[in-house]
C-alpha cells in the first residue's frame, strides 16, 4: 500500500506561562490560537456566520450607495440639459475621492507621495484637456461667425 501523500499537521507554539489551545463554541481566541470568525455551523454547515452576514449586508449597501450616486450625477446633464452643472457636481465627487484617498494615504509616507505624485498627474492631465477643450472651442466659434457673417474683413 503507498504511503499517504497528503494530509493536516498542526503546530501549537506556546511560550513561557500560556495553556494550549482550547477548541470548541464559543471560543474567544488568543494570538497563538485565533478564532475562525467563517467557520460555518455545526447544526447548518451551509448557512453563515452573523458575522459574515452583516458583512457582506454593508457591502452590498455600499456599493448600491455607489451605483445610486453615480447614476444620478450621470444624468444630470439629462434631466436638466445643463451639461456645466453635471461636470460641476462630477468635478466635486472626484474632488471629495481624491481627498479620502489622499488622506488614507497619510499613513505610510511610501503611499502618500505615491498618491500626491498620481493627483499632480491626474491634475496637470485635466488641465491640458480642458485647455486643449477651450481651444478647439474658439475655433469652432470663430468658424461659425464667419460662416454666419459676424466675422470677416468687410465686418457687418
Amino acid at each position: 500500500m503507498p504511503a499517504s501523500t497528503s494530509g493536516e499537521i498542526n503546530f501549537n507554539i506556546l511560550f513561557n506561562g500560556e495553556s494550549g489551545p482550547v477548541q470548541g463554541e464559543g471560543q474567544t481566541g488568543t494570538p497563538s490560537s485565533p478564532p475562525n470568525v467563517g467557520q460555518p455551523q455545526a447544526e447548518n454547515p451551509t448557512s453563515a456566520s452573523d458575522t459574515v452576514a452583516i458583512s457582506a449586508g454593508v457591502n452590498v449597501a455600499i456599493s448600491l450607495g455607489k451605483q445610486a450616486v453615480t447614476a444620478a450625477v450621470s444624468n444630470i446633464g439629462l434631466a436638466t440639459g445643463n451639461n456645466y452643472a453635471q461636470e460641476k457636481a462630477q468635478t466635486i465627487l472626484s474632488a471629495i475621492g481624491t481627498g479620502a484617498g489622499l488622506i488614507a494615504s497619510m499613513s505610510n509616507p511610501l503611499t502618500a507621495v505615491a498618491a500626491v505624485g498620481a493627483f499632480a498627474i491626474s491634475t496637470a492631465s485635466q488641465v491640458y484637456r480642458r485647455e486643449k477643450e477651450r481651444m478647439w472651442d474658439n475655433r469652432r466659434a470663430n468658424q461659425n461667425a464667419i460662416l454666419y457673417g459676424f466675422a470677416g474683413d468687410d465686418g457687418r
